[in-house]
């Protein structure tokens, strides 16, 4: 099974189905993953990621990792708040709360490093 089924003649551009993309529709479209090369409808799957996030593939371990997380989001899904925000995007902990920058009524330095628990507005204790 092709991956397209006609081309355009002026440009020569693929018409690209089954997710894929390129002039050739030699790679999934962006929000997919997979080796589009192979020519079957299920080469390119959906990306384990929130709506807008693009994903790809470690070469060495072939695990699927998110990219270009929302706004204010973190980690291999994007199931993390970013440093500076406090959230529980993926519901991991609970609800569903998107991430929300950490406000601390203005009395923290937001350029440093973990000054709000990313999973409440609160600033985390400090250890002695």
């Amino acid at each position: 099974m092709d991956t397209a089924d006609a081309c355009n003649p002026n440009t020569g551009a693929c018409d690209c189905q089954h997710n894929t993309a390129g002039l050739s529709c030699e790679r999934c479209k962006d929000g997919f993953y997979g080796d589009a090369t192979q020519g079957t409808s299920t080469d390119c799957q959906p990306c384990p990621c929130p709506a807008g996030a693009t994903c790809a593939i470690v070469p060495s371990t072939r695990e699927v990792v998110c990219t270009n997380c929302p706004p204010g989001t973190t980690g291999k899904r994007c199931e993390l708040c970013d440093d500076g925000h406090f959230g529980n995007p993926l519901g991991q902990n609970g609800p569903v709360r998107s991430c929300h920058k950490c406000v601390c009524s203005g009395n923290i330095d937001l350029n440093a490093v973990g000054n709000c628990n990313r999973e409440t507005w609160r600033v985390p204790e400090v250890r002695q």
